[in-house]
């Protein structure tokens, strides 16, 4: 008997240790005790698991919470948001039941996800330079904007309907697996190009202030159904390439002045000459007194025509010399447009005086 008493003197101290979940941060195990989840014992750094094992739903916001360790044995956790804080790390990878995640507003650099049934996370305003996904294949909306993220793999998440990954630091945004995906904010990312061609649902594109962005293929069938495009601020961008670049919904797409809409390759490049062709183009002086001189090295230009305010043509000359001058004496004081041509077409139209 003596013997039996001694065992059960062992056993019984382990049970009640693996009863109890341990929670360091005081303000989280205080909320707890306060929310009924506790042990009754406040201050002790544990509560009971038995009541928060078959927990569902969380919301610590605005706790001045640092640390939620403790959180792995809400295993049937399906809900837990836990804004406001100051978190440096979070692992719910734990939480195999998670199915929406809200992280805003804290100093995360570490996010443990391994959760098969996500689909939410917000963890904007934070400090995260990297997240894994691969684990979370139904995620459908996806926030995760002012943080310090160098790249953002969505090769596994198939099921993205939105997403924002707004102020980051990424160079290259793949959406070629995202065939659902509807609404992108990509804004002030060093993005080189973005193509959209996979992505037939798209109705919401906010990507300005990309300033090194290239080029935008959104040739994807539907454009006439986008409700927002927008890539101002983009002084590298030059073509958009579209299902028609003639459409009269274009007119209600925000785009910088010198980004032009086309509908291929060929048509961009061609742009690129008539630019380079532009920088070849010099004259002089304006305002001018008597005379306009028309350098045209390398002969990029063979054909001028200038109107007067009215419209009117007032001269117009093939000119396949380097160098031209054109006697303004014999015009009155005013405005005057020079245009210069090539095979036809216009590389640019510019704005003169004669005083």
């Amino acid at each position: 008997m003596k013997n039996i008493v001694f065992i059960m003197s062992l056993v019984v101290p382990i049970v009640l240790t693996a009863q109890h979940t341990a929670v360091p941060d005081v303000n989280f195990e205080n909320y707890l005790e306060n929310h009924g989840m506790g042990d009754g014992i406040p201050g002790n750094g544990q509560v009971l698991t038995a009541n928060i094992e078959n927990v569902t739903e969380l919301d610590v916001s605005a706790e001045g919470i640092y640390d939620l360790t403790g959180i792995e044995d809400f295993t049937a956790l399906e809900g837990l948001v836990c804004t406001y804080n100051n978190l440096t790390s979070l692992d719910v990878s734990n939480n195999q039941n998670l199915v929406y995640l809200l992280c805003n507003i804290n100093f995360l650099t570490s996010l443990t996800l391994n959760n098969p049934n996500l689909l939410g996370l917000l963890a904007t305003e934070n400090n995260l330079m990297s997240v894994d996904l691969s684990n979370s294949p139904l995620l459908e909306d996806l926030e995760i904007g002012d943080n310090q993220l160098t790249q953002l793999d969505l090769s596994n998440n198939s099921n993205l309907k939105l997403l924002n990954c707004t102020t980051n630091f990424i160079s290259e945004l793949n959406t070629s697996n995202n065939s659902m995906l509807e609404m992108l904010t990509c804004s002030n990312n060093p993005i080189s190009n973005l193509n959209f061609q996979n992505n037939l649902n798209l109705v919401w594109i906010s990507a300005n202030q990309l300033s090194d962005i290239e080029f935008v293929d959104i040739r994807n069938g539907n454009n006439e159904d986008i409700v927002l495009f927008d890539t101002t601020g983009t002084d590298n961008l030059q073509c958009i390439y579209v299902d028609d670049d003639d459409a009269p919904y274009l007119e209600d797409w925000y785009v910088d002045d010198f980004t032009h809409f086309v509908n291929t390759e060929e048509e961009c490049d061609a742009l690129h000459i008539q630019e380079f062709l532009q920088d070849k183009i010099h004259f002089y002086p304006n305002p001018i007194l008597t005379t306009l001189t028309i350098e045209n090295p390398e002969l990029k230009i063979d054909f001028i025509k200038i109107r007067n305010s009215n419209g009117k043509i007032i001269y117009q000359k093939k000119i396949p010399t380097e160098k031209v001058e054109i006697n303004f004496s014999v015009y009155p004081k005013g405005i005057y447009f020079v245009t210069f041509k090539q095979f036809g077409k216009i590389l640019k139209t510019e704005k003169v005086i004669k005083k």
